[in-house]
């Protein structure tokens, strides 16, 4: 071997050795799709709902009728789904009350297979715009809901499971719902997480499935990162289905990491422009990201980043990550 071959193969090692170069947390940036800052704003859904007069009573659940519960998923009910999600309608038959917050939601087997699933309560990093509490006329209709992935989503073997709704009163009402029937790859995080109370809001039509309700995605992140950040990571998006999925038009995602009402938030589009169009059958693209840390992130603080796929659009795939700060 002469030199000059040495020389060039040296040099062609070390541009491989870039080309390949980890991520702080080990992700590989070879096949990533580079963050680009495309950020938007996403539409306020209730710009106008006043807060609730400070006197006026709070709604007891006993006062309410559970009148509709929609299972949500992907465009096409037969295909299998990585995801599910309940909506669940209530009435309120009594007086007029005070709502807020979110109600404490628990899914159960009804012939005893398995231990009930309790959902997680929304975390502090969810969007809103509502305030504290509002007013429920009588007659009045409210919203919430449950999303699962995951595991959880087949614990138990009933074609039904018993849906229960609580509230801190330990008042309850129980409505049976079909089985998810969602299935997750091995990498994505379970989650059963309940929504908040929301006024019902009457559609303006039909709703146009997004052609990504079937993704799922699943992140890698740190363990740590350094309070003057940012927290770097990358989302990976996951198409379990045996048909390609478009990614025209191109996707929206919000990220968000805190606890505690101390959040920092992001809403954006990803990358297109350097992604591939579609993502084939059990394919996967990988988008690198990357959120700003606050001054309040000094070392010490511990939060949840969460990441959600078209956040604008209802049930979409999601997935969260603890992240401590150092």
């Amino acid at each position: 071997m002469t030199a000059a071959t040495l020389v060039v193969l040296l040099i062609a090692a070390i541009v491989t050795a870039i080309a390949f170069d980890t991520r702080p947390d080990g992700a590989s940036n070879a096949l990533a799709v580079p963050f680009v800052d495309n950020p938007f704003t996403p539409p306020e859904l209730f710009p106008t709902l006043p807060p609730a007069p400070v006197d006026l009573t709070d709604c007891q659940l006993s006062d309410f009728t559970i009148v509709s519960t929609e299972r949500q998923t992907g465009p096409d009910p037969s295909a299998a789904v990585t995801s599910a999600a309940f909506r669940i309608a209530l009435r309120n038959d009594s007086q007029a009350c005070a709502l807020g917050g979110a109600p404490v939601i628990a899914l159960s087997s009804p012939s005893g297979a398995g231990e009930p699933i309790t959902a997680a309560q929304p975390a502090a990093s969810e969007p809103t715009d509502l305030p504290p509490r509002w007013t429920v006329e009588i007659g009045g209709t409210v919203v919430t809901g449950v999303f699962l992935a995951g595991q959880p989503c087949s614990r138990f073997p009933d074609p039904t499971w018993e849906l229960t709704v609580a509230d801190e009163e330990k008042q309850q009402l129980t409505t049976m719902v079909p089985a998810p029937g969602c299935t997750e790859p091995d990498s994505v995080g379970d989650i059963v997480r309940s929504g908040l109370w929301e006024p019902y809001r009457a559609p303006a039509g039909p709703r146009q499935p997004v052609p990504t309700d079937d993704l799922a995605v699943t992140l890698t992140v740190p363990e740590t990162v350094l309070s003057d950040g940012p927290l770097l990571y990358t989302a990976t998006i996951l198409n379990p289905t045996d048909q390609s999925i478009s990614l025209s038009p191109c996707p929206r995602y919000r990220q968000a990491f805190g606890e505690g009402g101390i959040v920092s938030e992001y809403f954006g589009t990803l990358n297109c422009a350097e992604a591939p169009e579609s993502v084939g059958p059990g394919d996967k693209v990988t988008f690198e990201m990357q959120i700003a840390l606050p001054p309040e992130f000094t070392a010490g603080f511990a939060g949840m980043l969460s990441w959600t796929l078209n956040p604008e659009d209802g049930p979409g795939a999601m997935s969260e990550k603890p992240v401590a700060v150092t």
